[in-house]
């Protein structure tokens, strides 16, 4: 008796981790970028992949690491990968120091710098854009317009 009911909990256990599993893989996964920032930038990050005349983006290991400048724009001739993957976000000093930024979808409080309206784009260009901010400063910055 003991037996059958380890062997239906095992089953039943197998079931259930492929229900999350296969969804995950049908989208597929993809190492996460590491994304430094300006401490103190506040506005709309862009990063458009696929541009010839930029230069591909470094990676740290199979983690690509994007710098994103004062401007906000990153312009790179990497291809942005598919798939399901885990970013990690970064304020970085002048002397390099380097402090987490949380995401809105991890929770963010009202008035914490965090990372917010996260957007890919796939038309007319392969991009990514998000705001850097807390969440009352968002309506003060336009969103750039993809050309």
């Amino acid at each position: 008796m003991l037996t059958v009911r380890i062997s239906s909990l095992l089953r039943l256990r197998f079931m259930f981790g492929m229900l999350i599993a296969l969804p995950l893989a049908s989208c597929g996964l993809r190492p996460g970028n590491d994304v430094s920032i300006p401490a103190g930038f506040k506005g709309w990050v862009t990063i458009r992949y696929n541009d010839a005349g930029s230069p591909p983006l470094r990676r740290a290991g199979l983690r690509p690491v994007i710098n994103v400048p004062w401007t906000g724009e990153v312009l790179t001739s990497s291809r942005r990968s598919d798939g399901y993957g885990v970013d990690h976000f970064y304020f970085v000093t002048q002397d390099g120091k380097r402090t987490p930024i949380k995401e809105d979808s991890h929770g963010c409080p009202e008035s914490e710098q965090c990372i917010q309206q996260f957007e890919y784009y796939s038309s007319p260009h392969q991009a990514t854009v998000f705001f850097v901010g807390a969440k009352h400063e968002l309506n003060g910055y336009k969103r750039p317009e993809l050309k």
